[in-house]
């Protein structure tokens, strides 16, 4: 009984000891330098530039009533982001024709 305990333990240890080289591993790789931290002005600039650059358009999807939000460029009136993702709105659009097949009913 104690050999399959001291088996036990040391088998725990190997694998702790495993966890914290990756750990280490992937903290050593992640390393953030002073020169990449932006001081809060830098970033108020770059916030500032950027929401110049673009606007938010809101909309209701008629067929789900699901709130969608654009991010779009001010210039070309291209969408940079859609929230949420054209994925997301299709797969949604899927759950509601096919009610029934997995849900009973909707909450």
């Amino acid at each position: 009984m104690t050999v399959i305990t001291e088996n036990v333990i040391r088998q725990d240890l190997r694998e702790s000891n495993v966890r914290n080289e990756k750990t280490a591993n992937v903290q050593a790789k992640t390393k953030i330098s002073n020169e990449d931290v932006l001081t809060l002005p830098e970033v108020k600039i770059q916030l500032t530039d950027i929401l110049k650059e673009t606007k938010l358009k809101y909309s209701v999807d008629e067929q789900d009533n699901g709130f969608i939000i654009k991010v779009m460029d001010k210039k070309t009136d291209k969408i940079i982001k859609e929230i949420p993702s054209h994925d997301i709105q299709v797969l949604r659009k899927h759950f509601r024709t096919h009610m029934g097949v997995l849900f009973n009913e909707l909450i």
